[in-house]
């Protein structure tokens, strides 16, 4: 009879707990994940720029999410280091980074023209969007998500640099801000952060 006892009220603590789950007052999600996760999510507006392809309006996007890259064509080292990381991250997830769209902002719109810029994404991965527009609709669009830039003092062969935030931002279904990737995450830890976004987002 004690066993029955014991029994009926581990079945009973069991029941709890699904419904709790069913609640969603105790979830199977990870504690921490490999970028910064934003929880909740900061709402951002909608965005209007410029591709080779035409105007892009994020909210085209709603239902995926938008990993945005700042950067420029000239960058020598953090912007191609950046959009090859992503890359690879998208060719491991393999069919799975079908609601991932990757859109890479330029920080330098005197020289990143519309067809510069997509050509330029396009070289890392055919499913990459590349964006520029005028110097206000930059730096509207940086503004609204803390991007920093400005013209170095120092130059390359192939002209002027621009220091910027070497920050990702990863956006949700809805368009808020969900993660923030450092430029040193691997593709592999980029993965891992998609996969939880998959599962609980």
């Amino acid at each position: 009879m004690r066993y029955i006892v014991m029994l009926g009220g581990v079945l009973i603590a069991l029941l709890g707990l699904g419904l709790l789950f069913a609640l969603g007052i105790i979830t199977q999600q990870p504690v921490s994940v490999n970028g910064t996760l934003i929880e909740p999510s900061e709402p951002v507006e909608p965005f209007y720029l410029m591709s080779g392809e035409g105007p892009i309006h994020t909210s085209e996007y709603e239902g995926k999410f938008i990993i945005l890259v700042f950067g420029f064509t000239h960058c020598p080292d953090v912007c191609p280091t950046t959009m090859s990381r992503v890359a690879q991250a998208v060719n491991l997830l393999e069919d799975r980074a079908d609601p991932f769209q990757v859109m890479m902002v330029s920080l330098d719109p005197e020289r990143d023209k519309p067809e510069q810029v997509w050509e330029y994404t396009q070289s890392f991965h055919p499913s990459f969007l590349g964006l520029t527009g005028t110097d206000e609709q930059i730096k509207d669009v940086t503004s609204r998500f803390g991007i920093h830039y400005e013209r170095s003092q120092e130059e390359s062969a192939s002209g002027y640099l621009i220091d910027h935030t070497s920050t990702s931002i990863v956006l949700d279904r809805r368009g808020g801000i969900v993660l923030l990737w450092s430029f040193d995450l691997t593709p592999e830890q980029m993965v891992e952060d998609m996969e939880f976004l998959l599962k609980y987002r």
